[in-house]
């Protein structure tokens, strides 16, 4: 997986989009509320949520999904994401 995603790890401005933060903001977003609907708590899933919207906040939604690293980084050092 890191080979396959090196260049949006490595340089992430110019790095080609394979899988948008928007889109997987969708994806879990729909997950959710299916799981809600029917009853079934997925609180891993509302986790991972939270993790997207934070990493695709202040218009960085295009960004490829591998910007969640960026998140997480700055989650631990307490510096601002990039």
């Amino acid at each position: 997986y890191v080979g396959y995603k090196r260049a949006q790890f490595v340089d992430p401005e110019h790095a080609p989009v394979a899988f948008s933060l928007a889109l997987t903001e969708k994806d879990l977003r729909l997950i959710t509320e299916t799981a809600a609907v029917v009853g079934q708590p997925l609180p891993q899933a509302a986790v991972n949520l939270e993790l997207v919207r934070a990493a695709s906040s202040g218009g960085r939604g295009d960004r490829d999904f591998a910007a969640i690293a960026e998140e997480l980084r700055s989650r631990r050092t307490g510096l601002p994401v990039g």
